[in-house]
């Protein structure tokens, strides 16, 4: 491998790594808890919505009385824990036991609130340190050069055991549990250093994990070679699949699929997007090949995909407005059932295209609007906080390319000019302000259904309310293309995008 690169060994036996040997580690542990392993820091982060980190130092941490003293292999540090941006305190205990050849520490923390969305044990290694190494994740070596905007190097995924390079020794880090962790390039934020975070284990108010630490051969941990593994946004190998929940009720055929993580982490919580299909407000489905395909990678990613299902319109008989009301029902039940579904209701994205396109801007543009709520779920939100759109339309005042009427009159019911105020409520470009949620937006130049002017025109509403926004103009793709097609592959964008907003 050539350039910089990083040693982490992730394997899926304990025993491959066993048989390189192993031992009592040498470490240091300062008046506040903060372990030192050669040039290795290790301690607690807490880490506050807005995605607001805590290290465990001499500000954080506060003790119980003096300064503690081991006591027969053992040494327990107790008192508060206190986070810098609401400068609440937690109670916290740490507890190291030194054994025959490794060392063993217990976290707890208790009293969390809503406030701390992630406790982790963080391991922050010197960027020196990794010169001319390598990666190898569920033993499959990778090759991940460390530029300094590569900030997320591998995403959080289940673990057994944790191979790190360290002077003196590499280490090895094992649990009685498989745990998740991720690794950093922490570059990007002005340090020197790259950090590994183990999740510690959430159950209500109380956050705890222990881990095992032994020393073993240096370049133990390095892989000099080998073939590429999975794609660096995904985060679980194994998904599931819950179909037809009915969110609207038994008397509703109109339903929702479910896109799963799979994971043995009973306190895990994702980050939920939900995918809207298209087809003109009156055809497709929530099982279509893009609505799969995005519903897959997103769950493979760390996210919970729900695929929904809305009142179409006929020919005869419009849609709104039962439509808006069936998808913000969708929210407010993914929302009022988060805990059912291992879901973090506080991050939520959209994502859709062509009609679902703007169903997806109209959710994230009109969260809790009472102009547009329905009756279900009443006191639960139906805020969104990034939408994705592909293709979509943000304007429904203006006809496709081979019309000539607003093309929301299909669906709406009704002219246009009849119903200015309306068409208006329900056009997404309408609701712009400065602070609308963020948008990710694909179009293809060869769309011969929705004219790419459209998406030009949101754009320039974009930057003119100075909203965030991401677009990518895709060369020669159609109306309707997949998500990774010959078109190109915009999976990472898309996961990458979510991963940054909903955070």
């Amino acid at each position: 491998m050539n350039g910089n690169k990083i040693a982490l060994l992730i394997v899926s036996a304990w025993s491959a790594v066993w048989a390189y040997g192993s031992g009592l580690p040498s470490y240091t542990a300062d008046k506040n808890g903060l372990i030192t392993l050669g040039a290795t820091q290790m301690g607690l982060v807490l880490s506050e919505t807005g995605n607001k980190p805590t290290m465990q130092d001499g500000k954080s941490v506060k003790l119980e009385g003096a300064a503690p003293a081991e006591k027969d292999g053992v040494l327990v540090f107790k008192g508060l824990f206190t986070v810098g941006a609401s400068k609440k305190a937690f109670a916290f205990t740490q507890t190291l036991r030194k054994g025959e050849d490794s060392l063993e520490l217990e976290y707890r923390v208790d009293g969390l609130g809503a406030e701390i969305i992630d406790a982790r044990i963080a391991f922050r290694l010197p960027g020196k340190d990794f010169e001319g190494k390598g990666l190898a994740v569920n033993g499959s070596p990778m090759a991940l050069p460390l530029e300094p905007d590569t900030f997320m190097m591998v995403p959080d995924q289940e673990m057994k055991a944790l191979a790190l390079p360290s002077k003196g020794g590499d280490l090895l880090i094992t649990a009685d549990k498989p745990y998740m962790a991720f690794i950093q390039d922490r570059r990007k934020m002005g340090n020197d250093w790259f950090e590994v975070r183990i999740q510690l284990r959430r159950e209500g108010a109380t956050a705890s994990g222990k881990i095992a630490l032994k020393s073993i051969p240096t370049g133990s941990a390095v892989v000099d070679k080998g073939p590429v593994g999975p794609p660096v946004w995904q985060r679980f190998a194994k998904i599931s699949v819950q179909k037809d929940i009915p969110y609207l009720g038994p008397e509703r055929k109109e339903t929702l699929d479910l896109y799963l993580p799979e994971t043995s982490l009973s306190s895990d919580r994702f980050p939920v997007v939900m995918v809207i299909h298209g087809g003109g407000w009156a055809g497709g489905d929530k099982a279509d090949a893009r609505e799969k395909q995005i519903g897959e990678t997103l769950a493979h990613a760390g996210f919970v995909a729900a695929s929904v299902n809305y009142l179409l319109a006929t020919k005869d008989l419009p849609s709104w407005p039962t439509n808006i009301h069936d998808v913000k029902t969708a929210i407010k039940y993914l929302r009022a059932n988060a805990a059912r579904y291992k879901i973090a209701p506080d991050y939520f994205g959209a994502i859709g295209g062509s009609a679902g396109g703007h169903l997806s801007m109209l959710m994230g543009w009109t969260g809790d609007d009472p102009r547009l709520e329905p009756n279900a779920f009443p006191g639960v939100s139906t805020r969104i906080h990034a939408v994705v759109d592909l293709y979509g339309v943000p304007d429904i005042r203006l006809p496709l390319s081979k019309g000539t009427r607003a093309c929301g009159e299909g669906w709406i019911g009704g002219k246009a000019a009849d119903q200015a105020p309306l068409f208006e409520l329900l056009s997404p470009i309408s609701h712009l302000t400065n602070d609308s949620a963020p948008v990710l937006i694909l179009h293809g130049t060869a769309d011969t259904t929705v004219p790419i002017a459209q998406t030009e025109a949101l754009v320039k509403a974009l930057e003119a309310k100075r909203a965030r926004y991401q677009y990518k103009v895709v060369s020669d793709a159609p109306h309707t293309f997949l998500i990774s097609s010959k078109y190109g592959d915009f999976r990472e964008l898309i996961v990458n995008f979510f991963r940054e907003n909903l955070r």
